[in-house]
C-alpha cells in the first residue's frame, strides 16, 4: 500500500470513529456460559471401564474434550476383556448435549468400524462433578443396558 492510500485509509477510520460509528464499551463484561456448560465441564477427561450389550461385557474407553458452547465431543473406543476376547474393537466419535438436565451422549460419526458392528448413544445422569472419580450410565441400543467408567 502506497504512503498516499495508507493515509487515506487512517483518515477514513478517525472520520468513522469521530461520527460514532466505533463506541467505547462502558462498564465491565460478564461471562455468560452456554446452557449445558456446567453440566459437561466435569465429564471432560478420559474414563475407562466397560459395557453391557449383546456380545457381551466389552471393554471402553471414552475421551471427552471440554466443552464449548454447551456441547463436548469425545471417542468412544471399544475392545475385547480377557473375559470376552472376542468382541471386536472399533471407535465412533460422539456429541454430547444436555437434555432435561442428562447428558445424552450421540453417535456422531465412524473412526474404526468393525464389520457387524453399530454405533451407540450414551445416557448419564447429569451433570457430572468435576472431581466425579466414576460415572454410570445407560448405552441406548437395542440388547444394550450399563457402562460403568473410572476417571483416569
Amino acid at each position: 500500500m502506497n504512503r498516499a492510500a495508507r493515509a487515506l485509509t487512517v483518515a477514513a477510520a478517525l472520520a468513522l470513529s469521530a461520527a460514532g460509528c466505533a463506541k467505547p464499551v462502558i462498564g465491565n463484561p460478564i461471562a455468560i456460559e452456554a446452557p449445558g456448560q456446567a453440566e459437561l465441564t466435569g465429564l471432560a477427561g478420559l474414563w475407562e471401564g466397560t459395557y453391557l450389550c449383546n456380545q457381551g461385557e466389552t471393554g471402553l474407553r471414552l475421551a471427552v474434550d471440554p466443552p464449548r458452547a454447551g456441547a463436548v465431543t469425545a471417542v468412544f473406543e471399544f475392545f475385547p476383556l480377557e473375559t470376552n476376547p472376542k468382541a471386536a474393537r472399533g471407535k465412533f466419535s460422539m456429541i454430547g448435549t444436555v437434555i432435561n438436565g442428562r447428558v445424552l451422549l450421540k453417535q456422531h460419526e465412524w473412526i474404526e468400524q468393525p464389520e457387524g458392528y453399530g454405533m451407540v448413544d450414551v445416557d448419564l445422569p447429569g451433570p457430572v462433578p468435576p472431581d466425579a472419580p466414576e460415572l454410570t450410565g445407560r448405552v441406548v441400543f437395542e440388547g444394550c443396558t450399563t457402562l460403568k467408567l473410572v476417571r483416569k
